[in-house]
């Protein structure tokens, strides 16, 4: 992506923050319902974004722990430290760094977190040895990944609106959104990288959009512009139309008094260093 592209997404993420956090609720109780207890907790984020979950652990820790949250996209982080300084959250951190070679010492941290990040990893073998190293005796790491590419979502706001423009196809297995959504595939990485695994299952849980579906469908572009615009650019203006029309007909039905509300699947893993 571009420098203008990435501030554009960062722009939007931003905008749609308070959106997201109420949509993904679920996931990001998962993560706080197993964070250490005790004080001076050191936990990390990886693949932050523009703050969630990193915002809402520091608030639950307060002054008994920091999180350290980082990205490879400093316009992301530049927004996650504005929202934190809003909220005053004085224990959050930043850092530019790649999932796979965090500048951490090692056995830093009592806790790492990624949540829908590792599934985009280039290496995901790299990046969960990267965690168990980050990782203190006993410390454990929690992660969500998307589950079965066939759920409303995807299938309605992304995966079919990207296959009617000709876009790319995400399939599950292989590298990208849904290389995780096959059940055990994420705790069987883990465990080939030498982590414990305590808890691995698949969820469902209802996601909750604060909006109407057309609204869903607005922050969905606007977040993936890059991937998007240029597809839909492609087309003639009824093209466009009719899909943004099939697009609204499709997830209408889970319109309920002002919200959208959609059956979502993850995957998600809690994990112990030995």
């Amino acid at each position: 992506m571009t420098r203008a592209e990435l501030l554009a997404c960062a722009a939007a993420l931003a905008r749609h923050r308070t959106s997201f956090e109420h949509f993904s609720r679920s996931a990001t109780e998962f993560v706080l319902e197993r964070l250490p207890a005790g004080h001076a907790i050191r936990v990390l984020d990886v693949a932050s974004g523009v703050g969630d979950p990193a915002l809402a652990i520091a608030a639950k820790l307060g002054p008994h722990g920091c999180v350290t949250a980082t990205d490879q996209l400093a316009e992301l982080l530049h927004e996650l430290t504005r929202e934190a300084w809003r909220r005053t959250l004085n224990n959050v951190h930043t850092c530019r760094a790649d999932m796979h070679a965090l500048p951490l010492a090692s056995a830093s941290v009592h806790c790492v977190v990624s949540r829908l990040g590792l599934q985009q990893a280039r290496d995901p073998g790299l990046a969960l040895r990267e965690a168990r190293r980050l990782l203190c005796a006993g410390g454990r790491a929690l992660y969500v990944a998307w589950g079965r590419a066939d759920q409303p979502l995807f299938r309605h706001t992304v995966l079919e609106p990207l296959e009617r423009c000709g876009g790319p196809r995400f399939r599950e297995g292989e590298a990208g959104p849904f290389r995780f959504a096959a059940e055990g595939a994420l705790a069987s990485a883990a465990r080939k990288e030498g982590l414990r695994v305590l808890e691995a299952q698949e969820c469902e849980a209802p996601w909750c959009w604060p909006g109407s579906a057309g609204s869903l469908w607005q922050a969905t572009r606007e977040t993936s512009a890059p991937l998007f615009e240029p597809l839909l650019a492609k087309l003639t203006r009824r093209e466009r139309a009719a899909l943004e029309d099939r697009v609204l007909q499709q997830t209408l039905p889970y319109e309920r008094e002002g919200s959208t509300i959609m059956p979502v699947y993850t995957q998600t893993l809690l994990v112990e260093k030995g």
